[in-house]
């Protein structure tokens, strides 16, 4: 159960710096300090990963296929 809320935790801080980045639309500028994407045991570090996709200044989705491309250690189950 743990796991759950803190992956969900996870992604709703996640959904949060990106609702800020939205709002500001180019207002003003907005720093990525650090972005994690995972649960407790399994997670990766998508900082890098985040602040490209908010470079090209387009909505996008972050799911699984956004964050966890290519970390093999994530998988889709709960």
């Amino acid at each position: 159960m743990f796991k759950i809320r803190f992956a969900i935790f996870l992604m709703m801080a996640l959904s949060v710096l990106l609702l800020a980045t939205v709002a500001a639309e180019d207002e003003g500028q907005y720093v990525i300090l650090d972005a994690q994407y995972g649960n407790e045991r399994n997670h990766v570090d998508v900082t890098e990963r985040l602040r490209l996709l908010a470079r090209q200044e387009r909505p996008f989705r972050i799911n699984h296929d956004s964050m966890a491309s290519g970390c093999s250690s994530i998988g889709r189950g709960a």
